[in-house]
């Protein structure tokens, strides 16, 4: 008997001496409750993300690599005999200095030779820094999803271009080397004006081949991509006074080549010196192709006919968006244009100088 009485002295348990608080009580079957509809919600809403998700993704256009052919070319133009009016503006990756490359991978994808084609730590880092930063926002695409979206998708903000973007990217990956990625995407991209790719934008701003570029051309190219129209060296030191604009994103480029072991502190203290002759007028007309005239007039006539195909207003706005898809679409326009009489023709107007007086001319009577 003693026994029994003393392990009953010892149990863990005793019963309850007094009701338990009834506010207490609500309060804890109140926060169960909670916990389990926020888990329910939580498992739901994945499952919801996940389906769209797989739904975006088996909607996404098949990646068709000749696209990116047809997008990294301004279109060709062909006289009447076949030949073509236009040189190739594409570059292999060859031809572009490894300090061009290396100022849009430290800028646009520092880990660009790392990652798959989506960097997980970049889209953390964007998500937090848009959250915290002031004004103005960070972008999550690597260069892979970049060109993917330059050349297979489109540029509207929703989450079915993001994912299908990151899908196609990894795909792309895949197939392509970084070498060849790199080489597309510098071919593609709009840098101001009508400037589509590094090799025209170096003779369209500098008048240079990409060869001749120093560092600091190197960075204020790389500096254009984020935008074109406000960091445009021209606009900026000739029309709007706002050089600086320029500059300083040239420095950020800069000190993003330094930051990742791009250039050395000695070439990053000669760049930050260095003053860039920037062309107040574009020498592509006279350097690029002959007949610029005739070429020209041909584009207009084109986006005009494109402007009535597809039924829009001949306004600037609009004129501007056909002129921008047929000089990037990979057209093939074929011309009448005979390329001996058309010198001809052009040489007689500049040389001729017997033309008859008229009423504002010096020698009139």
């Amino acid at each position: 008997m003693s026994r029994k009485s003393t392990n009953r002295h010892f149990t863990l348990f005793k019963p309850r001496t007094r009701e338990p608080n009834f506010l207490l009580s609500v309060l804890m079957t109140t926060i169960r409750m909670l916990f389990v509809l926020v888990l329910l919600i939580g498992v739901s809403g994945t499952g919801l993300i996940m389906g769209m998700a797989k739904a975006y993704v088996d909607t996404a256009p098949v990646l068709d690599l000749s696209q990116f052919d047809q997008q990294s070319q301004t279109s060709f133009i062909y006289d009447m005999l076949g030949l073509g009016l236009v040189d190739d503006p594409d570059a292999t990756l060859d031809e572009m200095p490894e300090m061009l490359q290396n100022a849009f991978i430290a800028i646009e994808d520092t880990r660009f030779r790392e990652h798959n084609g989506v960097d997980v730590k970049r889209i953390v880092g964007a998500f937090v820094y848009n959250f915290t930063g002031s004004g103005s926002t960070q972008g999550g695409s690597t260069i892979t999803q970049q060109l993917i979206k330059q050349t297979i998708l489109t540029s509207e903000q929703t989450y079915k271009r993001k994912i299908q973007e990151a899908y196609l990217a990894l795909q792309l990956e895949t197939v392509y080397t970084k070498d060849q990625i790199l080489e597309e995407y510098l071919n593609v991209i709009y840098l101001g004006n009508s400037s589509y790719g590094v090799k025209v934008a170096a003779q369209d701003y500098f008048g240079k081949e990409l060869s001749e570029l120093t560092i600091r051309e190197c960075a204020m190219l790389a500096g254009l991509n984020k935008n074109p129209y406000g960091y445009n060296p021209r606009l900026n030191y000739y029309t709007r006074d706002k050089a600086d604009v320029t500059d300083k994103r040239t420095n950020d480029v800069l000190a993003a080549m330094y930051t990742g072991g791009y250039i050395t502190e000695a070439q990053y203290n000669a760049a930050l010196a260095e003053r860039v002759n920037v062309l107040e007028t574009s020498p592509l007309a006279s350097k690029m192709y002959d007949n610029a005239y005739y070429v020209e007039y041909a584009i207009y006539d084109v986006t005009t006919h494109m402007l009535r195909m597809y039924n829009l207003e001949d306004n600037t706005s609009n004129r501007n968006k056909m002129e921008q898809q047929l000089r990037t679409g990979g057209y093939h326009i074929y011309t009448a244009m005979d390329p001996e009489l058309q010198t001809i023709a052009e040489q007689t107007l500049h040389d001729w100088d017997n033309y008859p007086s008229t009423s504002n001319s010096a020698d009139s009577v």
